[in-house]
């Protein structure tokens, strides 16, 4: 019996939001992060520790319930517990993160070494140098400080040369994503 006063609770919670009152829409946030607490860590595994990740997926679904009226009406209509269906949207939010993040790296063209040195030449600014050395793991900075010293003082790569592709396709992608505005 406690269930069904609860999930008539839910149910007149819902209607109040599709009412438009913005305290319920607070109330709603708040059950929404309780919720996103629980789920968020499971479904991003290892980006579980991104906080404005979750924060972001969090505030989309919630900007999604307000602007699309029908997932309130389908809640409704679904006789589900309002936690399981909050639990739904929070994981249907963070598989379309994922199918975003796979379509843009699938269309990411990573520029080589000799195309990238050109467009440095046109574009590189000593402000995009401080940004690319934030954004760049201690291993990437080594790997790149080391690449950067002249050809007769370069003492043997501190890292195995599969390791080193690694670390140039990681510094490469970010060095093409400062210069590309992203």
């Amino acid at each position: 019996m406690v269930a069904s006063n609860h999930d008539h609770a839910d149910q007149i919670l819902v209607t109040q939001c599709q009412a438009g009152d913005p305290a319920t829409w607070e109330q709603l946030l708040a059950r929404l992060r309780e919720r996103g607490q629980h789920v968020l860590p499971k479904a991003l595994s290892k980006d579980a520790i991104d906080k404005a990740l979750r924060d972001e997926l969090i505030e989309d679904t919630l900007t999604n319930l307000f602007l699309n009226q029908q997932l309130l009406d389908s809640f409704l209509r679904s006789r589900r517990r309002l936690n399981d269906y909050l639990d739904y949207l929070l994981n249907r939010a963070v598989k379309r993160h994922y199918q975003k993040r796979a379509r843009r790296m699938r269309h990411e063209v990573l520029l080589s070494l000799p195309k990238l040195a050109k467009l440095i030449e046109v574009r590189w600014l000593p402000s995009i140098q401080e940004e690319l050395l934030k954004r760049l793991t201690p291993a990437e900075r080594r790997y790149f400080d080391w690449a950067r010293l002249p050809h007769e003082q370069t003492p043997p790569c501190p890292v195995t040369k599969t390791y080193a592709r690694q670390l140039e396709h990681r510094i490469l992608k970010k060095a093409r994503r400062l210069l590309s505005g992203e």
